[in-house]
């Protein structure tokens, strides 16, 4: 995915205003570019609610309440929206094109998104969140990228981890708790990979 979304990143025409992510196999409700750009008019970054598709074809919902963030805001926020799951993917999401120029998704099978969020929430100032979900990711029967073993996916968790460090410098969070427990959250995934069909340790 990285290297498709950088190739497209780095054809952008001059005169784009906005730029959204949506992986082949999930789904855009009809309504989300306008929800977004009408509810979120101003914002650099908005986050609107998503769906997960189980294989069984059951949903669980992922959003939070409307709220207009700008910098102070921000800081109080960042940890419960990250824990929240709307900080983990680039989809269910709408850019300004001036927010992700120059950024490029790091080359990993996995936590890309997270990494390419956090180098635009670095130097982002308005985020609106927005409750309704208007993205389904899809699940498919089978192992997927959460439970797959990845050689790099520790590196990945401390590279995350670093740039969310930055980030509460940067906004000043005296209150971390939530970071660290999503960089434990990600570590415990690393070693319950280690028993996956596809660890060579296995």
């Amino acid at each position: 995915p990285a290297a498709a979304r950088n190739l497209a990143l780095s054809r952008l025409p001059a005169d784009t205003d906005y730029v959204m992510f949506l992986d082949a196999d999930d789904l855009l409700l009809p309504d989300a570019v306008e929800y977004a750009l009408r509810e979120g008019a101003g914002a650099e970054l908005v986050l609107f609610g998503f769906s997960i598709q189980q294989p069984d074809g059951g949903l669980r919902d992922y959003g939070e309440p409307e709220q207009h963030l700008e910098h102070a805001a921000l800081g109080e926020n960042l940890g419960r929206l990250y824990r929240a799951n709307l900080l983990n993917q680039v989809w269910a999401k709408l850019f300004t094109a001036s927010l992700v120029e120059g950024l490029r998704f790091p080359d990993y099978r996995w936590g890309e998104d997270r990494l390419f969020l956090f180098d635009c929430l670095e130097q982002c100032e308005r985020i609106c969140v927005l409750p309704a979900c208007k993205y389904q990711y899809v699940m498919h029967e089978g192992e997927s990228l959460i439970s797959k073993y990845y050689e790099r996916k520790f590196l990945v968790c401390l590279e995350a981890d670093e740039k969310a460090q930055a980030l509460c410098r940067r906004f000043a969070v005296t209150d971390d708790a939530d970071f660290r427990y999503m960089f434990l959250k990600s570590v415990f995934s690393c070693l319950t990979t280690l028993f996956s069909p596809g660890c060579p340790a296995d």
